[in-house]
């Protein structure tokens, strides 16, 4: 692949070269400064302006030109047209030359992309003046052809040009800057990652460090003393709690069993208002009935039974739940609901003193929020290792080393 190089370059054994890696640039455009193509490039420049130059003053004198007297005798007609073809030819030749700028100094690099877009720019002309050129030939062919002529000769300079890149290889030491560039982005990318790597372990630390703290906070909470003063509140809670319905149970029990006739006394009742109450929630009804006016209700019932037509052993029943309904067993139930209201109050506000179960949610919340940060933090930590691995600067170099020695016949080194 690289024989015709090798030519070029060719000595008793390759040249050894120690270059540092910010000094690579500088040293392949040293290299590429010796390369005969350097010498090549120059002359292909000259020779473009040369033939600039020459294409610029041969269209002065086309476009100045009158009608030679041998085709005065050619019809007017044809030739305002022939003309009218001349002039759009000469604008498009010198719009051709306003857009072909010659570049000074120019790098390898420059000279292919200015032989590439000169290409494109002949192409281009030869669309645009096909047929002005033709019809300008019937009465200014004398004047035309040399145009054209050197048009052709600019034609096969360009064309030989990008013939002779390949046969120089000059697109494989081209690749050697490529690779260059490659590097360098790549060294700086790294540079990059490792910042963002290392704040990214800062930051992991940090969270770790709070997460400990908060883990040891939450720990003296679980065995402070607070928090078994604050148990035995819960489990005093839940004993009232028990109590309660408990008491609540025995309410409805008892006037669930007197339903039957609650209902049926419900129309005849004075005191339909209270009696409507217990018949819609008999354990609220109960609890607000401070007065007991269910006594006046039980004892009209009471007197009344035999109205309602139950048989015996009902009506034996419903008399005896009466019966059991007296004032003092009622009290006792206020008192208890009385009771059990007291004690809830009071441990509701020993409890407001208490703190730490609050202080153990918050701390639990935080660790949370620190465990999701951590994760996070170590997800995008991943990420970032991963794109700074697949950044492999190492195979670049061997590439670049073992393209210099093959093209430029140079044993290259690259120091850090």
């Amino acid at each position: 692949m690289f024989k015709f190089l090798k030519k070029l370059f060719v000595t008793d054994e390759p040249r050894k070269k120690d270059v540092p890696f910010n000094d690579l640039q500088r040293w392949l455009e040293h290299e590429m400064s010796k390369h005969e193509f350097k010498g090549y490039v120059a002359k292909y420049f000259s020779k473009i302006s040369e033939l600039k130059n020459e294409i610029n003053e041969k269209n002065k004198i086309l476009e100045t030109q009158e009608i030679p007297d041998k085709h005065k005798n050619v019809e007017a007609r044809v030739q305002n047209i022939v003309v009218g073809h001349r002039d759009n030819y000469v604008k498009e030749v010198f719009r051709f030359l306003e857009n072909l700028e010659v570049i000074e100094n120019p790098n390898f690099v420059k000279s292919i992309d200015f032989n590439n877009s000169l290409n494109d720019m002949i192409e281009e002309l030869a669309k645009r003046t096909g047929k002005s050129h033709e019809a300008t030939e019937h009465l200014f062919g004398k004047d035309v052809e040399p145009i054209f002529k050197s048009i052709g000769e600019l034609n096969i300079l360009v064309k030989k040009f990008s013939e002779d890149i390949i046969k120089l290889n000059i697109h494989e030491i081209l690749k050697i800057q490529e690779l260059i560039t490659e590097l360098h982005e790549n060294e700086d990318k790294k540079k990059e990652f490792s910042v963002l790597i290392e704040e990214s372990k800062q930051e992991k630390q940090k969270l770790q460090s709070n997460l400990e703290i908060l883990n040891k906070k939450l720990t003296t909470l679980n065995e402070s003393e607070e928090l078994k003063e604050s148990q035995k509140l819960q489990e005093q809670e839940e004993n009232l709690s028990k109590d309660q319905k408990r008491l609540d149970y025995e309410i409805h029990s008892y006037f669930s069993r007197l339903q039957k006739p609650f209902r049926k006394y419900e129309r005849l009742s004075p005191h339909n208002k209270t009696l409507k109450l217990y018949l819609e929630d008999s354990t609220i009804a109960f609890k607000k009935d401070k007065d007991l006016n269910i006594l006046l209700i039980l004892n009209a019932l009471k007197t009344n039974i035999n109205i309602f037509n139950f048989d015996e052993r009902q009506e034996t029943n419903f008399l005896e739940m009466i019966e059991d309904g007296n004032a003092a067993y009622f009290k006792i139930l206020h008192n208890r609901e009385q009771s059990l209201l007291e004690k809830k109050q009071q441990l509701d506000e020993t409890m407001k003193e208490i703190t730490v179960i609050n202080n153990i949610k918050s701390v639990n919340d935080d660790i949370h929020k620190l465990e999701v940060d951590l994760e996070s933090s170590n997800e995008a930590s991943g990420k970032l290792e991963s794109k700074s691995n697949q950044l492999n600067t190492d195979v670049i170099k061997n590439d670049i080393v073992a393209r210099s020695k093959e093209l430029l016949n140079v044993e290259l080194t690259i120091s850090c």
